[in-house]
């Protein structure tokens, strides 16, 4: 049975990784009445004929937390001071994909709802490239593609379908990551008080500092669970680890 839900995750993660390499994602859109305009566009077709469109822009409201919801999209994610600013890079040889960006109080919300069917000769491919002020939360729902995060302190929520979760050098306080066929590595700076990670098909790597002690529970169905770090019960820093298929570790830096 263990076998059968393996041969089952890994078709739904080469499905996946097709999605992902036609990383579709969201945009176009205009921002709501009160956002900045886009400070930088550019459009126009390559070679082949694709359609190509690179759009940037920054939002001077109070963003506290950002949130992605996308089909498909390889999403990078910065820190840095200023604004909220947002890349959106799309490619495309049929029609764009449909996108939003809006704030919503203090949440900023983009949005693609996908290219529809794919077919050999189509190309649909959508990259987001983020910088937030390090406290901002962020919210990413993905049904494929590649998520990375650098420096972020604000709560970090990610559900992906299929694709790599990779996020380092990370201060946030809480984290929790669902990835059904992909690898997740985590690197902290400083101690999470709750780190949660689940995956159906995909080794976890999870680095902490060694100057804290933490309650680890890891587990795998079908792989290895190695606890380097310092184990102690009924520490205040909890790590949850779970994986049906792949190698669960955790290490102290």
């Amino acid at each position: 049975m263990v076998m059968r839900r393996i041969v089952i995750v890994l078709a739904v993660m080469a499905l996946g990784g097709v999605l992902a390499g036609c990383w579709e994602a969201r945009q176009a859109g205009h921002p709501r009445s009160g956002t900045s305009p886009a400070i930088n566009t550019n459009g126009g077709g390559d070679a082949d004929g694709d359609r190509q469109t690179d759009e940037t822009h920054e939002y001077g409201e109070r963003i506290l937390t950002v949130a992605l919801r996308t089909q498909a999209a390889s999403i990078d994610v910065d820190v840095g001071d200023g604004p909220v600013r947002v890349r959106e890079r799309i490619r495309h040889s049929g029609d764009p994909p449909p996108t939003s960006r809006t704030v919503d109080g203090t949440t900023l919300r983009l949005e693609n709802h996908g290219c529809g069917a794919a077919t050999d000769d189509r190309v649909c491919e959508v990259a987001y490239q983020l910088r937030l002020p390090r406290d901002t939360a962020l919210e990413v729902d993905s049904g494929a593609g590649s998520v990375t995060v650098r420096g972020l302190h604000g709560d970090l929520r990610v559900n992906t379908g299929a694709g790599r979760v990779h996020a380092v050098d990370l201060g946030s306080r809480n984290v929790s990551v669902t990835a059904h066929a992909g690898a997740v590595k985590l690197g902290f700076d400083r101690p999470p008080t709750l780190a949660e990670v689940r995956t159906e098909v995909g080794a976890i790597d999870v680095r902490v500092p060694g100057n804290t002690s933490y309650a680890v529970d890891a587990r795998t169905r079908v792989g290895t669970a190695r606890v380097a770090a310092s184990h102690s019960p009924g520490a205040d820093n909890r790590i949850v680890l779970r994986s049906n298929a792949g190698t669960v570790s955790v290490d102290s830096t």
